[in-house]
C-alpha cells in the first residue's frame, strides 16, 4: 500500500542531542514530515518561531551562490492523531502550524519513504533538495537523487540503506549526511 503523506525516522540527528532544533511554519500549505526547509524570517511577535522558506529555497543552496552559510533543516514532527485506525503516513501538519525542524550535520543518519524523494533510491545514490517533485504539495521542496556526488549543493546525504517504514512497511531508504 503505498502511503499518502512523507514519513521520516530520526535514527542519529546530532540534533537531538545537541539542541539545533528550531520551530518552523509554513503557511503555503499543509507542511510534511521529511521536507528539507530554509529558516525564513522569525514570525511577527515570535522569538522562537521562523517561517520556513521554501519557495525559491533550491536557488539559495549552490556552493558556490554566495548564501552557503544557508543551514538546510528537516522537517520532522510527532505524529500525533487523534482517531482511531490513522497512522504515520496520514499525518500531516496543518496550513500555518508549527513543527520541529532539524539542522543537518555530516554524519547524521535519517530514514525517508519513498515519496519524500524523486527517484528511484539505491545504496550509494546521493540525495539533495530540489523544487517540489513529487506532486503531493505544489511549491513545497522535496529530496532528488543522483548517481554521483553532486557538487553544487550545501547539504547532500548517500543512500546507506533500503528498508521500510511505518506500519504497512511502505518503502524507505536510510540516508547519512555526507555533506553540510
Amino acid at each position: 500500500m503505498a502511503n499518502t503523506y512523507r514519513m521520516i525516522n530520526l535514527d542519529k540527528l546530532q540534533a537531538i542531542k545537541a539542541g539545533n532544533i528550531v520551530s518552523v511554519k509554513w503557511d503555503g500549505g499543509r507542511l510534511q514530515n521529511g521536507t528539507p526547509v530554509l529558516l525564513g524570517n522569525l514570525v511577527t511577535g515570535e522569538r522562537e518561531l521562523y517561517y520556513a522558506q521554501c519557495t525559491g529555497a533550491t536557488a539559495k543552496l549552490a556552493v558556490t551562490g554566495g548564501v552557503s552559510d544557508d543551514n538546510v533543516y528537516l522537517v520532522a514532527g510527532p505524529e500525533v492523531m487523534y482517531e482511531a485506525g490513522t497512522m504515520i503516513d496520514d499525518f500531516v501538519v496543518a496550513t500555518g502550524y508549527p513543527v520541529r525542524a532539524y539542522a543537518l550535520y555530516i554524519g547524521d543518519i535519517f530514514t525517508l519513504s519513498n515519496n519524500a524523494y524523486a527517484g528511484t533510491a539505491e545504496i550509494g545514490k546521493y540525495l539533495h533538495m530540489i523544487a517540489s517533485g513529487d506532486g503531493t504539495v505544489a511549491g513545497l521542496p522535496c529530496w532528488g537523487l543522483t548517481s554521483s556526488l553532486p557538487a553544487d549543493y550545501k547539504v547532500v546525504a548517500k543512500c546507506i540503506e533500503l528498508t521500510t517504514i511505518g506500519y504497512d512497511n511502505n518503502e524507505a531508504a536510510v540516508f547519512e549526511v555526507v555533506r553540510a
